[in-house]
């Protein structure tokens, strides 16, 4: 684990994860169960990226500013994790006060899913006038600064280390949003792998991080999936089983075979949470192939889905998550069907288009494995996430990161930690 998650070895633990179930996973699904070109292209698109963020990593192109230390301003941490917290208390409070309802607390009672999916998108993506601000801010908060400055709290031992982890996860539940609460403990994953140096507090640390996860992660599919989704699914069983024989197992076949199709239910928690897993993430990203090619002719967008893109180059914004969705599940109003980055390169500058965003990904990698701030090499899990879920120009722009980076540039916090409540263990090197 401690080999695994190292940030010198980032680049390969990406390389593995795109290259399982962006290449593999959809190359196996054309040739051995549905012969969709979308699935072969998908696979095409992202071999070419992956190959892109193997050379990105490898090239010393970023270590010259990286080194730069006297270029550094100094500042102290206290300020910064005060800052941020205080600054986060009062979004919070503008949130709650502001929110119609709060979805986590609708989930308690008798809300079905379409009710709580509505409430999820009102709860900030749909606010309008200036609370359309809010949205940004929480991905700000949640993308970039709390996950820092979390870990780095951990990293000092600070006694607010708990309160800090726990508010977090509780925000992150609060809009019953997936599983966001992975951007609270993803870091502090890498953090106690790489920098505890004891085996017994190695283990003790990740078991109760996976016991929270499992438990968050299991509660949060449960709350978002309403009162009525298992329901259903008990139900369309029932409908099956008074089929005839052969219809029952026709229907029960095609029930299989559908597993690749968006419109696949699974009929318990755990089982949607797999699919989701495994399967959304690839179904999704063909998706985004298909109605690129489909209902924008193949056209590249140049930029255009992104809001501030399209601003700068005076093009109408394309909100294509949402154009996917929409196919999907022929509504477009709340949902969105977020991809790889490599869908929103590639749709946007095509083959050249993946090659310079993984380029850029891969130098990512790089600058999170040389830099000397402990915290920060712990957010390179976190920078994944996002690219994985989405495209880069949200993961720089909305999400903070492109500010992240110039900080890490730009500012030394102080005082250092460059081990286990900096006394204990040296920072790895960077191979």
């Amino acid at each position: 684990m401690k080999t695994l998650l190292a940030p010198a070895n980032s680049w390969l633990l990406v390389s593995l994860a795109i290259f399982s179930l962006y290449v593999a996973l959809p190359a196996f699904i054309y040739f051995y169960i549905d012969h969709n070109q979308y699935m072969l292209l998908l696979a095409g698109v992202s071999g070419v990226g992956l190959a892109a963020i193997i050379a990105g990593y490898h090239l010393p192109l970023i270590d010259r500013l990286i080194y730069r230390q006297r270029y550094r301003r100094p500042i102290n941490a206290r300020i910064v994790h005060v800052t941020i917290w205080m600054a986060f208390t009062i979004f919070v409070a503008v949130t709650l006060l502001t929110a119609d309802s709060v979805p986590v607390l609708s989930a308690l009672g008798s809300s079905t899913a379409d009710q709580l999916s509505q409430e999820r998108a009102g709860f900030l993506k749909l606010r309008t006038g200036w609370e359309a601000a809010l949205p940004y801010f929480s991905t700000v908060f949640v993308g970039v600064l709390l996950p820092y400055s979390t870990t780095r709290l951990f990293a000092e031992r600070s006694a607010f280390r708990f309160l800090a982890l726990a508010v977090f996860i509780a925000y992150t539940l609060l809009s019953l949003e997936k599983i966001l609460f992975i951007l609270a403990v993803a870091p502090l994953t890498v953090f106690v792998t790489q920098y505890y140096r004891d085996a017994r507090r190695i283990f003790a640390a990740l078991a109760a991080i996976a016991v929270l996860s499992a438990g968050v992660l299991y509660l949060n599919t449960v709350l978002a999936s309403g009162t009525d989704y298992f329901v259903q699914e008990d139900h369309e069983a029932t409908e099956l089983g008074e089929l005839g024989d052969e219809e029952g197992e026709t229907a029960r076949h095609t029930g299989a075979a559908s597993y690749f199709d968006i419109r696949h239910r699974p009929d318990s928690a755990v089982k949607l949470i797999l699919w989701r897993s495994i399967a959304v993430p690839v179904i999704t990203a063909a998706d985004g192939l298909r109605v690129f090619e489909e209902q924008f002719e193949g056209r590249h967008l140049l930029g255009a889905t992104s809001s501030l893109v399209a601003r700068v180059t005076g093009q109408q914004r394309v909100n294509f998550d949402a154009v996917v969705f929409g196919d999907q599940f022929g509504s477009a109003a709340t949902g969105r069907a977020n991809a790889v980055f490599f869908i929103e390169a590639f749709i946007n500058f095509g083959w050249v288009g993946v090659i310079i965003f993984s380029l850029i990904v891969g130098q990512a990698l790089r600058l999170f494995a040389r830099s000397d701030d402990l915290a920060f090499q712990c957010m390179w899990v976190v920078f994944c996430w996002f690219i994985f879920t989405g495209g880069l120009f949200g993961t720089m722009f909305s999400n903070g990161f492109l500010l992240m980076f110039i900080a890490m540039l730009t500012i030394n916090a102080l005082p250092r930690v460059e081990s286990e409540a900096a006394t204990e263990s040296a920072t790895p090197s960077a191979a």
